[in-house]
């Protein structure tokens, strides 16, 4: 069953919308006016905003609350600044322009579909062959400079699962060629005593260096000795303070996935699969401050984050030819022991 959204049916108590088998989906309005619907299945639920951007605001396994967290920016609210609404769970980044800009530069922050208000959106409740499942999706039909396209992400929950899918579907609809650029802003909580668990050779891991404070200036000479050293979260060295982002070059499995934990012993995992056929550069983002704590344990991107006109020099730029589309699909959540377990041994098995 499918229900096209409207924004009148959307009201500060919540309302359930659909329901397919355990997976229900309430709607609600938060207090800044931000229409939002909440994906239940008693495993994993997340609340997602139809309208702005298609953000994923927060994600929760059993209870606990494994998003980002900013003490400044605790609900959505309506606003065309990216520094307004920092605090999502997931956050797309394109497509005309991607990254943080520099001097050269003249896009707004991470690009023009961050904050896009969307022309339409739907939620779906049906089953296939994974069984019971409630998607969320919605269609972006953007001109922008000399480029046309359509964007329709969507995301699933199935039934008895800690893990969501995330479908990118671009389509350029202009009679010329598209150049483009995303990168999928996926920002966990950091739990201290974690271990990150990659499909990369941690050796290889190089951080982006920024004019700081001498303590982060510190960790930096920490990392030029052992990058593997930031794999212990909450070491004793670390600081991210504001933030650090370091460069994650990706071995994939024959499905040209690669795989990413936040590994807690025993318990499970924050994970994420993304595949870099479509997304070949991998940058890791993260955030430990007074009032932000986040771990952007991979930012999968078509080019690094560093802005239009550097990814134009290092030959980062996709092209799609007039009328042509690319789909593909982002799994991420939170995995049990023994599913984390599985895929730590699938890691194992790609760094052979």
């Amino acid at each position: 069953m499918k229900l096209n959204l409207r924004r009148e049916d959307f009201n500060i108590v919540k309302t359930q919308l659909l329901k397919s088998g355990s997976v229900t989906v309430e709607a609600f309005k938060y207090e800044s006016g931000v229409e939002a619907l909440k994906v239940d299945n008693g495993i994993l639920s997340f609340i997602i905003l139809p309208y702005e951007g298609q953000q994923i605001w927060r994600l929760t396994y059993r209870g606990r609350e494994i998003s980002m967290q900013s003490k400044s920016v605790t609900i959505p609210v309506l606003s065309d600044s990216f520094g307004d609404c920092y605090s999502p769970f997931l956050m797309h980044c394109g497509f005309s322009a991607m990254g943080v800009p520099q001097s050269d530069d003249t896009h707004v922050p991470h690009g023009e579909i961050t904050m896009a208000v969307y022309d339409s959106a739907y939620v779906v409740g049906d089953n296939d062959e994974g069984g019971n499942y409630i998607a969320v999706g919605g269609i972006l039909d953007k001109t922008i400079e000399d480029k046309h396209y359509v964007f329709s992400p969507e995301v699933r929950l199935y039934e008895n699962t800690g893990v969501i899918k995330v479908y990118i579907n671009l389509k350029n609809v202009s009679d010329a060629p598209l150049d483009y650029m995303y990168l999928c802003h996926l920002n966990f909580r950091p739990f201290n005593g974690a271990k990150l668990i990659y499909s990369a050779d941690y050796s290889e891991v190089k951080p982006y260096y920024l004019n700081t404070c001498d303590k982060r200036d510190e960790y930096y000479k920490v990392l030029d000795k052992d990058p593997s050293i930031h794999n212990e979260v909450g070491n004793l060295s670390e600081c991210y303070d504001p933030e650090m982002c370091l460069k994650v070059k990706y071995e994939s499995d024959e499905n040209n996935y690669a795989y990413s934990l936040q590994y807690e012993e025993g318990k499970g995992g924050c994970y994420i699969a993304h595949p870099t056929n479509y997304l070949p550069e991998g940058i890791r983002w993260i955030s430990r401050t007074e009032s932000v704590d986040a771990m952007g344990l991979i930012l999968p991107a078509t080019a690094e984050h560093l802005g239009r006109e550097r990814a134009k020099r290092n030959g980062q730029i996709k092209v799609l030819a007039p009328n042509e589309s690319i789909s593909f699909k982002i799994e991420t959540g939170y995995l049990n022991n023994e599913e984390a377990l599985k895929v730590i041994e699938k890691i194992n098995k790609i760094m052979k």
